[in-house]
């Protein structure tokens, strides 16, 4: 009985020895305190109480707060640089999410791994996409970035209208035609965003409509008396054999026959009242 008492007290002060451990070291890390930093690692012999923080690791904190100094001092240490937490991320991950190029260059420079895939298959790059400068996206990319699992770069990149990042990870390989969101391609995916520049900026960079079903999609979302869209797409559609009896008043009234189902009745009355033509829905 005795010894059982012993061991449950024994366990109890190493727990708290431990906790307080970890207090401290997470405190030198968020203060950039370097000489604590140091007496910890000495006297630990760089085995530390993790994870200190759902799963977070020291290097972790010290890249979603930004302390580059304690960054930089964990990773020259060779400590932590591939960590993952419970969300599968890594400290590359939640520096490219908050926007830290400064430390992002210092985790690619240390030999982080730029291609892990966190919970929801995203990458550090593309958390970066929007958030990051494209000087940042370059290096990562020249370095062996890639999407995450089944993810299009492309399509998380037309929101940022940054036709000089759109260039460089497109001449980089990033493929136009990987569906992403609602299983769109990217040119279907900026028709749906009823963004005329970006639909015309994709034709210029190749992109075909591969899929008819993606075009209805795309029109069924976006085109609310857009003309505009319609004719645009109509000059580059996907098949002249198919497509060349079809007008751009068709369009409109097909897509006013769609519109109608989900209620839209006034764009339905503005393309008149004619008989629908003797063509195949989409």
């Amino acid at each position: 009985m005795k010894n059982v008492l012993f061991l449950i007290i024994l366990m109890f002060l190493s727990s708290c020895a431990t906790k307080n451990a970890s207090d401290q070291f997470l405190e030198a890390v968020k203060n950039g305190d370097y000489a604590k930093l140091q007496n910890i690692i000495t006297s630990s012999g760089k085995k530390y109480p993790l994870p200190v923080e759902e799963g977070d690791s020291p290097l972790h904190l010290a890249a979603k707060t930004g302390n580059i100094e304690s960054v930089r001092y964990l990773v020259e240490a060779g400590l932590f640089t591939n960590s993952s937490n419970f969300r599968k991320s890594t400290a590359l991950h939640e520096a490219s999410y908050c926007g830290y190029s400064d430390i992002v260059e210092i985790l690619v420079k240390h030999g982080a791994n730029l291609n892990v895939n966190d919970k929801y298959n995203e990458t550090p790059l593309m958390l970066g996409i929007g958030r990051l400068p494209l000087s940042t996206i370059k290096l990562m990319v020249t370095k062996g970035a890639k999407a995450g699992k089944n993810k299009s770069i492309i399509n998380n990149a037309l929101h940022t209208q940054n036709y000089e990042l759109l260039d460089f990870l497109i001449d980089h390989g990033f493929s136009t035609k990987k569906p992403y969101r609602f299983g769109m391609d990217s040119l279907t995916y900026a028709i749906s965003l009823g963004d005329t520049k970006l639909v015309k900026y994709l034709f210029t960079k190749g992109a075909k409509l591969e899929s008819v079903e993606n075009l209805r999609d795309s029109w069924y979302f976006s085109c609310y008396d857009r003309t505009d869209l319609i004719n645009l797409v109509m000059e580059n559609r996907i098949s002249r054999k198919q497509y060349d009896s079809i007008t751009s008043d068709e369009f409109v009234y097909r897509l006013a026959i769609m519109k109608d189902k989900q209620g839209w009745t006034e764009f339905f009355k503005r393309c008149g009242t004619k008989a629908a033509p003797a063509l195949p829905m989409f």
